[in-house]
């Protein structure tokens, strides 16, 4: 009876867990389909403009409107790592009052990774694992210059490689070009380069491939992404090098040893579904 009995839950457990691992990412695809409401709720009380979305190097305060979120994320205890207020408090978040002032829809279930000063604090969960395309939204570019969509963002450094370049998608006309369906708005972040965040900026170049930042992988080697026209979509990643584990690191994509590859199946599918056609040659 105990060898039976073996058997059936050594059969059993692993349906559980893969069970268990699909309703977490029904969760999060769902948190997702809140978050891309949240952004058009916020657009069409904007006259059109979509939230601000600043690179944080150049600060979150020389704006004349919250950014979408002001919560920065890395593996120190910093107070920025935990604090929800920066997610849910109106004067921090512009996207707070059309997200009911909760937290929840910012952080995914899979996310469970904390660095080991984070736990020796007590810390359950960082506050977020969701970041926003780069591309998207007013606020401030790359060298600290306001946005417009007559301008453009660099996706590769003028330093080691020519400069492949996409426009700023600041207001919902922008999207034409791409067409909502296919415009990347939010996605979930590997945690070691969700220090570069609250924008995820990809530099495509076309043929190489360089993830400044990198994509979650934890739903089962996928991600959770939502779209400009408000759908969301689970993606399974096909190539190693983009479902790396956590390190508990920083990501820097110029010293990282796995972030080259000739594969560019991942690499290609999330640029064209992020960036303006005039992106590509």
């Amino acid at each position: 009876m105990i060898s039976v009995i073996a058997i059936l839950a050594a059969i059993l457990l692993p349906a559980l867990a893969r069970a268990k691992s699909q309703a977490r990412t029904v969760y999060c695809l769902n948190n997702k389909r809140q978050l891309a409401v949240a952004w058009l709720m916020y657009a069409q009380d904007s006259r059109d403009y979509l939230a601000y979305n600043t690179d944080p190097v150049w600060g979150l305060d020389d704006m004349d409107a919250p950014n979408w979120v002001a919560s920065l994320v890395d593996w120190s205890t910093a107070s920025d790592c935990s604090n929800l207020a920066l997610l849910t408090n109106d004067t921090n978040s512009s996207m707070a009052p059309y997200i009911s002032h909760v937290a929840a829809p910012y952080h995914c279930p899979e996310d469970t990774f904390l660095s080991p000063q984070q736990r020796a604090e007590g810390w359950t969960q960082r506050a977020r694992s969701v970041s926003m395309n780069y591309v998207m939204g007013d606020g401030l570019g790359a060298t600290g210059e306001p946005k417009s969509h007559a301008g453009f963002a660099y996706y590769a450094s003028a330093q080691t490689h020519p400069p492949y370049i996409s426009r700023w998608f600041i207001r919902i006309a922008d999207l034409a070009g791409i067409g909502p369906s296919m415009a990347c708005v939010f996605l979930d972040e590997h945690p070691d380069s969700l220090w570069l965040s609250p924008s995820f900026e990809v530099q495509y170049k076309p043929g190489v491939v360089v993830w400044r930042q990198l994509p979650a992988s934890y739903h089962s080697g996928g991600c959770t992404l939502s779209f400009a026209d408000g759908h969301e979509e689970y993606k399974k990643w096909v190539v190693p090098q983009t479902t790396v584990p956590v390190h508990y690191t920083y990501w820097d994509y110029a010293f990282s040893p796995w972030d080259w590859t000739s594969d560019t199946r991942d690499w290609e599918w999330f640029a064209r579904h992020s960036l303006e056609p005039s992106a590509f040659p």
